[in-house]
């Protein structure tokens, strides 16, 4: 009698079928345990998301996590434009934070909304390293991990993570150059002149 290989690869067929179905289920099961675990841990011990009424003192809407990021980013993204010493870069970003609250004040709820959820996920460690690829915290990450952060998230083949970038790069250019004060004529003459 001759064996009849035809049905033997359909039963290996229907076998593969049937276990790689039964891992993808327990990978999926196993998936969200972790994240409900996770998410239960960070909310018990205080590393939830800030709620957005714990703002920065004086500033409107920026919470202190979004204050380190921004300070932390800004100096790579406006590069030259700040002070290298330490009192008038201090002063310097004091001021581009104020103007950026302000900004982002006066702009959309979505707009408020999309940004907190952005800083959240820079900010919490696991979703930092994961997302960004920055180990340590923003106020104590090399300037080569933050260039290298925004060089991946500009040049990521990912469109979230390309308009991620988009929204801190402007966000911190846009509200510089709001200041008037920012305004050197070798790199931004201000807006045009409106002649009567």
């Amino acid at each position: 009698m001759k064996p009849n290989h035809a049905s033997n690869k359909n039963d290996v067929d229907n076998n593969l079928e049937h276990s790689s179905r039964r891992s993808f289920l327990k990978l999926g099961l196993v998936s969200t345990g972790v994240l409900a675990s996770a998410s239960m841990v960070s909310g018990l011990t205080g590393c939830a998301a800030t709620p957005r009424t714990q703002t920065a003192s004086p500033l409107k809407l920026l919470r202190p996590k979004d204050v380190a990021i921004l300070e932390s980013l800004a100096p790579i993204v406006l590069a030259d434009c700040i002070p290298d010493d330490p009192q008038q870069r201090s002063a310097a970003l004091a001021q581009l934070i104020e103007d950026t609250d302000s900004f982002l004040f006066h702009s959309s709820q979505f707009n408020h909304h999309a940004l907190a959820e952005l800083f959240d996920l820079l900010y919490l460690p696991p979703t930092r390293i994961a997302l960004a690829g920055v180990w340590n915290s923003w106020e104590d990450a090399s300037d080569s991990s933050k260039e290298q952060f925004l060089t991946s998230w500009r040049d990521s083949s990912f469109g979230l993570f390309r308009t991620g970038y988009t929204q801190i790069t402007q966000l911190l250019a846009i509200a510089w150059y709001k200041n008037p004060t920012n305004w050197d004529n070798s790199i931004y003459p201000g807006p045009p002149l409106h002649i009567v």
